[in-house]
């Protein structure tokens, strides 16, 4: 941010739909009530409002984006996405926390590197707050259906809720769709199995090393 102020540049800050803490209603959109629950929301929460501090005080434009539940080519921080298949390529069980009818808005990753993009060139993402998903939340279940649909012995378990992990669901994009021409491309089926089949050659070529 330092950087950024010296240098009056475009900051782009990556947020988390963890901010939100638990979904109330049909979806939530930029202007829902923040409540984390959990350490990680609340440190990207936190630095929602040091950009915004920065950009208050330094006149330092800025666009926080605030995906959920990214999946796709090179994820493999740990994700709920890369998980399951790292699990079922191990021929381990897959265990979901709950009764997978939990429901999150899965991401693929080139809509999130499309919102991004157009938030850098867009005059019209410059102090805002973008919602940048798919914008339609699927149950874990079903997640884990596509996985078996790929390795068809993989064993499934429902095992207990995290106590500090958030009832979450759909977010509303209509902002970004309205202000910089988001257009999010890949539902769950598609983008989902093409991420299994990218996991799959990254596995073998990781173990040939």
């Amino acid at each position: 941010m330092d950087y950024a102020k010296v240098n009056k540049k475009h900051v782009i800050y990556l947020s988390s739909s963890m901010v939100y803490g638990n979904f109330g209603g049909k979806d939530v959109s930029e202007e829902t009530n923040c409540k984390p629950m959990g350490i990680y929301g609340t440190l990207k929460l936190s630095g929602e409002h040091i950009v915004k501090a920065y950009s208050r005080v330094f006149d330092l434009p800025y666009t926080i984006i605030r995906p959920s539940a990214l999946y796709g080519e090179r994820c493999v921080s740990r994700r709920v996405g890369q998980i399951f298949i790292e699990n079922a390529i191990q021929d381990l069980d897959i265990n979901i926390n709950g009764s997978g009818d939990e429901k999150l808005d899965f991401t693929y990753i080139d809509d999130l590197v499309q919102g991004i993009y157009k938030s850098c060139i867009n005059e019209n993402s410059k102090n805002q707050t973008f919602n940048i998903t798919f914008g339609n939340s699927r149950k874990l279940s079903e997640l884990a259906d596509l996985v078996k649909s790929e390795f068809p012995k993989v064993k499934i378990n429902y095992v207990g809720k995290e106590k500090f992990m958030p009832e979450r669901g759909t977010l509303n994009i209509d902002k970004a769709k309205k202000l910089i021409d988001y257009s999010p491309q890949y539902k769950l089926e598609e983008g989902y199995i093409k991420y299994i089949q990218w996991y799959k050659n990254f596995w073998k070529n990781l173990k040939n090393e």
